[in-house]
């Protein structure tokens, strides 16, 4: 006889030992509705694929919190990006002026897929996408914690800095439910100055990176860090970091862009703060770098 399956504090059923992933029952509680309605709304969105001489476009509105100053950041920003479907070439709106980078034999090997080729050949089942995207970590494999927010934060960029085939955007957001430690916020959340639901997990003991859905249709709105424990982030060693002061150890958005350096002096971060809020305004299929519709 089947052991009890337990529910944790996630609402999410934890199987007994012995029991193959391909058999454990569907995630349930309020993360899962959440994910499931939100692959809902994913899989009604209209899209029609790139041609591979096409381009995808993608605009992020970043927003960082108080302590930017403190590490030489804007506390605004945007970016603009594009990456044609095949891979092999992309833009960026630099300064008001579009940089074209040189046409490549092969899509460059990221960490985070972005060549619509490779994300439409991606699993469409949950269970072997999660398989596909633990695999794909190369840094945490003998740590299970490690494992499965690397593979938390992989799905949250590829949600945000892309322009998804319906199915495979669904597919993302199941397995988010399928991923142990995730929870979602009591009520709604104030994000860019509109409400929302925060359904994340804490890393690094620290802060906590949270997913962003529409209320009421369950859309993907972006991303965002908070600190949920008091933490001080220091420079690296030379560059003043203190006496017992812990590694570089920044959330998504605190490095100053384009310098690859840590926060130029300590910052104390308190337990409540928004270090950064990543809202995603639009992705859609252009025929030019440079095009926005």
């Amino acid at each position: 006889m089947v052991g009890a399956i337990t529910v944790g504090i996630t609402g999410q059923a934890t199987p007994p030992a012995g029991i193959h992933a391909a058999q454990q029952p569907p995630p349930s509680g309020l993360v899962a509705q959440s994910f499931e309605l939100a692959a809902m709304h994913a899989e009604t969105e209209p899209f029609t694929p790139p041609r591979p001489d096409q381009w995808t476009y993608v605009e992020v509105k970043m927003v960082r919190g108080k302590g930017a100053e403190q590490k030489g950041q804007k506390r605004n920003e945007t970016t603009r990006s594009w990456v044609r479907a095949d891979g092999r070439q992309s833009a960026e709106m630099i300064d008001g002026k579009l940089h074209i980078l040189p046409e490549t034999l092969d899509p460059p090997r990221t960490w985070v897929p972005q060549d619509y080729r490779t994300l439409a050949g991606l699993p469409t089942e949950p269970q072997a996408l999660l398989d596909w995207l633990r695999a794909r970590d190369s840094t945490g494999q003998d740590d299970k914690a490690q494992r499965d927010a690397a593979s938390f934060n992989m799905i949250n960029s590829m949600l945000r800095e892309n322009v998804l085939p319906p199915r495979l955007k669904a597919t993302l957001l199941r397995v988010l439910a399928l991923i142990p430690g995730v929870t979602q916020s009591v009520g709604p959340v104030d994000f860019d100055g509109r409400p929302a639901i925060a359904v994340g997990m804490v890393q690094d003991g620290w802060r906590r990176e949270d997913i962003l859905l529409d209320p009421a249709t369950h859309e993907f709105l972006g991303s965002r860090t908070v600190v949920v424990k008091d933490h001080t982030l220091y420079p690296p060693a030379g560059e003043g970091r203190q006496p017992g002061g812990r590694p570089d150890d920044l959330p998504p958005g605190a490095r100053p862009e384009g310098t690859g350096r840590a926060v130029p002096e300590e910052v104390r971060l308190k337990e409540g703060d928004v270090e950064v809020e990543l809202i995603r305004v639009t992705g859609k299929i252009v025929d030019a770098p440079g095009q926005t519709n």
